[in-house]
């Protein structure tokens, strides 16, 4: 069975990345981010031409740092094929609401390793936050206070009407 994916090309030149979509996700989403990427590479002819080509780049490890503000951490590379590296993030991974950092870094069979440049991603928070089992939504009367509380002040589920 698979997962919910999103396809995104990335492309590097120099210290700057190009994404084919922003990262906008919801608090406890849990998705695979598949990356096709590709980098910019200068070189020169023999008559002292230069030319810029796009080039694959094709790892045999690749690891995503993750900043947010939960704090930091970093996910291992499910598959690669080729120049194509998918990630799995979690429900750890999305668990606030903001603006975080993601950066890959890509190792060859040499040992080699390179840090392509960070970009952002987007969290926004959940109509139910709290829900985050597989089953049904949960929705508690300590919920719906929290929320009339942090909509209206002091009011409760009993003087809204409530049960």
């Amino acid at each position: 069975m698979g997962c919910f994916s999103r396809k995104i090309l990335l492309t590097v030149n120099d210290y700057n990345i190009t994404l084919s979509r922003d990262i906008k996700l919801y608090q406890n989403d849990a998705i695979e981010l598949c990356f096709t990427i590709l980098q910019y590479e200068t070189t020169f002819t023999e008559d002292d031409r230069c030319i810029h080509e796009l080039i694959q780049l094709v790892p045999l490890k690749a690891y995503m740092l993750i900043e947010s503000p939960e704090g930091e951490g970093y996910v291992e590379a499910t598959s690669i094929r080729s120049n194509e590296v998918v990630f799995r993030l979690s429900r750890s991974h999305t668990n606030f609401a903001g603006i975080g950092r993601l950066q890959i870094v890509l190792k060859d069979a040499n040992g080699c390793r390179i840090t392509l440049p960070s970009f952002s991603f987007e969290i926004k928070e959940s109509i139910n936050p709290y829900w985050v089992d597989d089953d049904e939504p949960i929705i508690t009367e300590e919920t719906i206070e929290e929320d009339l509380y942090m909509s209206y002040g002091s009011l409760t589920l009993d003087e809204v009407g409530g049960a």
